[in-house]
């Protein structure tokens, strides 16, 4: 009995740090973060909004580089539109904790580090609408963390 109190407060001591932690992370030299999130704990209806909206690809580009921040509970664009047969490279950053991007369809699972960059690339093979999402749990509204790939 011994043997299972101390492993389950061992357990308890390691999640506790590691709340402490992921808590002084979020808080990184930008108040609007903060502000952002308060606002989206209180109007769950916003965490469909995105940071730059819709991204619309060039159709006469074979190409497409896009840039992306994310954190927690939003990507930069909450619909990204690229054309068949595009090959598309996605740089992107997490602002504050770790988080993941992954779109099924086209084998995209990506763990996206804090302050790191990391880049994604594919071709787009098929015509349709495709839900990217993250994979990394990043808090409350986690469950919400997606957006919308469109290829025409």
């Amino acid at each position: 009995m011994k043997k299972y109190t101390s492993s389950f407060l061992i357990v308890s001591v390691l999640i506790i740090i590691l709340i402490i932690i992921l808590n002084n992370n979020n808080n990184i030299n930008n108040n609007t973060f903060t502000s952002d999130k308060e606002k989206l704990l209180q109007n769950p209806s916003a965490w469909n909004d995105c940071i730059n909206g819709d991204y619309i690809a060039d159709p006469n580009k074979d190409t497409v580089e896009i840039e992306m921040s994310v954190y927690q509970w939003k990507y930069s664009y909450c619909t990204i539109t690229v054309y068949k047969n595009q090959r598309v490279i996605i740089t992107i950053q997490s602002l504050d904790v770790p988080h993941g991007i992954s779109v099924e369809n086209f084998q995209i699972n990506s763990f996206i580090s804090p302050n790191n960059i990391s880049k994604i690339e594919f071709i787009a093979t098929e015509s349709g609408e495709f839900t990217y999402y993250c994979t990394v749990f990043c808090g409350e509204g986690h469950a919400f963390h997606k957006g919308i790939l469109i290829v025409k």
